[in-house]
C-alpha cells in the first residue's frame, strides 16, 4: 500500500511523506527538525522508517530544513544538480537525480519531471508503488504539455493553487512581486489549477486532487475549492485543500483521503 501525507504546504514551509511498509520518504523539507519530529510523533511514524529526503527545488520554503534534518536523522538527500548547488548541504550525503530518469528508493519508484518555476532546476515528482501513483507539483507558473502528461499518470494529483487572480492584482503586494507570481515561471492561479485538474480527470486517471501552496494573502480554501469545483463539475474526482502549517490530508492507495485531526 502507498500512503501519501501532506505535513504542511504554503509559503511558511512545504513537506510531504510518501510511505510503504518498507520505507518512508520526506518530499521537500521546508520545516525544522523539531517540527518534523513533532509531526512524526503525532503520526506514530518512527524516525528510523525515513529512508531519504527528496527536494523539488532550492527555495527556502521547500529546502530550509534539509541539511539539519539530514544530519540529525542521517538521511541522504536527492535533488537535481541545479538544486544541490544552491542548498547548504555540508556534511550531508547529496545524491543528484535527473529529470525523466526514474530512481528506486526501497519499493518506491520516483520519476522527477521538469516544471516551469523561477528556480535553478525545479522538478515535480511522480511517486509510484505497485499500480498506485501520486504526482506532486507545488511550485510552477504554467502547465505545459510535458508536465500535463506526467500529471495524467497519477491517481492523486497534488497541484499548486496559489492565488486568486483578482485578489493578487488588487492586493497589497508590490507590483514586481505580483508580476513574478503571475508569470509563466511563478505560481499557478486557482483558474489555472482548475483547468489543469479538469484535463487530468478527463484525459488521465486522476480521481483525487489536492490544492497546495495556497497564498495566505491572495487566496483562501473556500475560494480555491470553489473555483476548481466549478470547473471540474460533478465528476468522480474528490478535491481537498492542504493546510499551511499543520498536517491535513492523507491518501492511501486502498482508500480515499481522510482529514487529519492532529493539530
Amino acid at each position: 500500500m502507498l500512503t501519501f501525507r501532506a505535513l504542511q504546504s504554503g509559503s511558511a514551509g512545504n513537506a510531504f511523506l510518501a510511505e510503504t511498509d518498507e520505507i518512508a520518504l520526506l518530499l521537500d523539507a521546508g520545516l525544522t527538525v523539531r517540527r518534523l519530529e513533532a509531526y512524526l510523533s503525532a503520526l506514530r511514524i518512527a524516525h528510523k522508517r525515513l529512508g531519504a529526503i527528496v527536494l523539488t527545488h532550492e527555495h527556502l520554503d521547500h529546502a530550509a530544513g534539509a541539511g539539519a534534518i539530514a544530519r540529525k536523522l542521517d538521511l541522504p538527500i536527492y535533488a537535481t544538480n541545479g538544486t544541490l548547488a544552491r542548498v547548504d548541504l555540508r556534511d550531508c550525503d547529496a545524491i543528484p537525480i535527473k529529470p525523466d530518469q526514474p530512481i528506486r528508493l526501497g519499493d518506491l519508484e520516483l520519476t522527477p519531471f521538469l516544471v516551469q518555476h523561477d528556480a535553478a532546476e525545479p522538478i515535480g515528482l511522480l511517486v509510484e508503488h505497485a499500480d498506485a501513483c501520486v504526482a506532486l507539483a507545488t511550485d510552477l507558473g504554467t502547465v505545459d504539455d510535458a508536465t500535463l502528461e506526467f500529471l495524467c499518470r497519477a491517481d492523486l494529483v497534488v497541484l499548486e493553487s496559489n492565488h486568486d487572480w483578482d485578489r493578487l492584482w488588487r492586493g497589497p503586494y508590490p507590483m514586481p512581486l505580483k508580476r513574478r507570481i503571475a508569470s509563466d515561471r511563478g505560481h499557478l492561479s486557482n483558474a489555472q489549477a482548475a483547468s489543469c485538474l479538469a484535463r487530468c480527470a478527463e484525459r488521465g486517471r486522476m480521481r483525487w486532487g489536492w490544492l497546495a501552496h495556497l497564498s495566505e494573502t491572495n487566496n483562501s480554501q473556500k475560494c480555491a475549492l470553489g473555483t476548481v469545483s466549478a470547473r471540474m463539475g460533478a465528476g468522480a474526482s474528490q478535491l481537498g485543500c492542504l493546510r499551511r502549517r499543520a498536517p491535513s490530508l492523507t491518501w492511501r492507495s486502498t482508500d480515499v483521503y481522510v482529514q487529519a485531526r492532529l493539530f
